[in-house]
């Protein structure tokens, strides 16, 4: 009998003793849980780029246009600078939340310095992308009139009101702040394109007449941007071999 109730005794200490662990197990296991929604809640998941709506980049797109059409002192040809940088800026402040593809840096003639992501926290690209395509924008028209520099700030700020209702205030700042970084480095290396020798004064060499050349005593027709060629070449072997034989 004494045996028997010392078994019994046993058996439900170690009930108890399991019972024990299980809640400390759990506890340990909800604690883990929490923490892990923290840092989910922190770093915004890693969300990659595709998962973002491509509204941001057809409406900055659309104001390009718009700006191209009111800017004056620029000529047609000249507006393909401001597609390329604008493209490239958008492109590299997005890149990073795309697996499957690189930064372009290394293949661009003369690009560097461009910024870099923080591991493993996580960015709203459609912020991003606002911010670099204003950065760019406003760099590429500084001469803009005032309604139409109110109307880049006014698209910025609505996109940019709309994301923040999308993620935590960390998530957006840190993205606006990547994006704007990277139109900056991006405007910083178009300014070394010798675009500002664009339009110096041309003058038809005076031995070059007929054919393709102007002929004096007629007048000079508008040229279309004759110093384009001086350009420096986006990708460093663009164009090699390309060219015509003389007329």
């Amino acid at each position: 009998m004494k045996s028997k109730f010392m078994q019994m005794v046993m058996a439900a200490c170690l009930c108890i003793f399991l019972t024990a662990c299980q809640k400390d197990f759990k506890s340990t296991d909800s604690s883990q849980d929490l923490k892990m929604a923290r840092n989910n809640e922190l770093n915004g998941r890693l969300k990659q780029t595709k998962t973002f709506s491509a509204e941001v980049a057809l409406r900055w797109m659309d104001m390009q246009v718009n700006q191209m059409r009111a800017y004056t002192g620029v000529g047609n040809v000249a507006y393909s600078r401001h597609y390329a940088y604008s493209g490239i800026a958008l492109y590299e402040a997005v890149v990073p939340g795309m697996p499957a593809y690189q930064s372009i840096a290394s293949q661009l003639n003369g690009l560097t310095g461009i910024p870099e992501t923080k591991p493993g926290l996580g960015y709203h690209w459609a912020a991003s992308a606002n911010a670099a395509l204003a950065s760019i924008n406003k760099n590429m028209f500084p001469n803009a009139t005032s309604e139409n520099k109110a109307a880049m700030d006014a698209l910025e700020a609505s996109l940019l009101d709309q994301y923040s209702n999308e993620a935590d205030a960390a998530i957006i700042d840190r993205s606006v702040a990547f994006g704007k970084a990277v139109a900056e480095a991006v405007f910083a290396w178009a300014q070394t394109d010798g675009h500002q020798n664009l339009y110096n004064p041309y003058s038809p060499p005076a031995d070059k007449v007929g054919g393709m050349y102007w002929t004096p005593p007629a007048i000079l027709p508008v040229h279309s941007v004759p110093y384009m060629g001086d350009l420096r070449r986006m990708v460093a072997t663009s164009g090699d071999g390309a060219g015509l034989a003389g007329p």
